[in-house]
């Protein structure tokens, strides 16, 4: 009995060792690589996918429009964007320049638009018209519609 018992126990340790490793090494290994590759995926699509001249609608309460693209290819020229976010409060931005920055170390998605203005529509009851220049102006976009990862939305001015 101890004679069979050696090549089955051999087997069993072989099989535990195999099942060791893909489940320490292998499994972390290929979902860290499946998440770059949808990151790339959907961070080549969000930067390729807004053409001059169509309203992008691809991000949730956002409606963005181009008139051109700079001959370097980055960024876009003359940008308008309507967001929708904040219900009952929407806002406009104008501006001449802007560019999609996505910083894959924290997962974070951001709309910076350059040397514009940013428009607020009164809510219910007020009657002020608000209008803002910026010179600078970073919006964050909701990573979870753009990529998987935490939520690191906000908005700032310079």
């Amino acid at each position: 009995m101890t004679r069979l018992l050696h090549p089955v126990g051999l087997v069993a340790l072989l099989a535990w060792a195999a099942t060791s490793w893909v489940m320490i090494w292998a499994l972390p290994n290929a979902n860290q690589n499946y998440r770059e590759i949808v990151y790339s995926i959907v961070a080549a699509r969000a930067e390729n996918e807004v053409r001059p001249r169509v309203f992008f609608e691809d991000f949730p309460n956002l409606v963005l429009y181009v008139r051109d693209l700079p001959a370097d290819g980055h960024g876009w020229n003359d940008v308008f964007l309507a967001d929708t976010r904040r219900a009952g409060q929407p806002e406009v931005f104008l501006a001449r320049r802007g560019r999609l920055v996505l910083d894959r170390t924290e997962r974070r998605v951001d709309l910076v638009l350059e040397d514009g203005t940013r428009h607020r529509v009164p809510q219910a009851g007020d009657e002020k018209y608000e209008v803002q220049r910026f010179k600078t102006m970073t919006l964050g976009l909701d990573p979870e519609t753009v990529f998987p990862g935490p939520d690191c939305s906000r908005a700032r001015t310079r």
